[in-house]
């Protein structure tokens, strides 16, 4: 879990009386981001020469947070001129995925060691992002307003590997492999 200190936009070209490198900031800062991961692999010995292996993974990522963009480089003479108000907010980001592996592989001491695979992926996500800018103070006029929407991404990625390695002798080794990928974005 993260709820540390957020970025601040910091004023490189101070006002008057202010410090370089100093903020007046009139967004009040905010930063949430829990990320829940599981991993594991199990192996299996099949016999003297054979092994099957599962890995599987799992992770969910949720955020949120709010920036002041404008860093009170700007003094507002009302609500409505003299400066720009802008706040960078992430309303939400979320991200959730998983896998699976199987690996057939060989274990003994021969003259060929060798792998074949077969492995899945997906994920969902989904994020919010809002940009409002007005002018003078959040009281102020509109000087521009977005909101970056991805309502929903998905991505499946399945796979069949395969990998030979040959010895030829005790100092050459010859290894080839193939893969093949089929991956889906929506």
């Amino acid at each position: 879990r993260d709820t540390g200190t957020p970025n601040a936009n910091l004023m490189q070209r101070p006002r008057a009386g202010q410090d370089f490198w100093s903020t007046l900031a009139d967004v009040r800062p905010y930063l949430d981001r829990d990320v829940d991961s599981i991993r594991s692999r199990m192996d299996w010995q099949i016999n003297d020469d054979i092994a099957l292996s599962y890995i599987a993974g799992y992770s969910k990522f949720d955020g949120s947070s709010d920036y002041d963009q404008d860093g009170g480089v700007q003094v507002p003479t009302s609500f409505t001129t003299g400066a720009t108000y802008q706040q960078d907010r992430t309303n939400y980001s979320e991200y959730e995925n998983y896998s699976h592996e199987f690996d057939l592989k060989s274990t003994g001491e021969g003259e060929l060691d060798w792998i074949l695979g077969v492995y899945y992926a997906a994920e969902q996500n989904k994020i919010r992002f809002d940009i409002p800018i007005f002018n003078g103070t959040q009281q102020g006029t509109v000087a521009w307003q977005g909101s970056f929407i991805q309502p929903k991404q998905t991505v499946d990625s399945r796979a069949v590997f395969g990998q030979i390695t040959w010895h030829a002798s005790d100092d050459l080794r010859l290894t080839g492999g193939l893969r093949y990928t089929d991956d889906s974005k929506e």
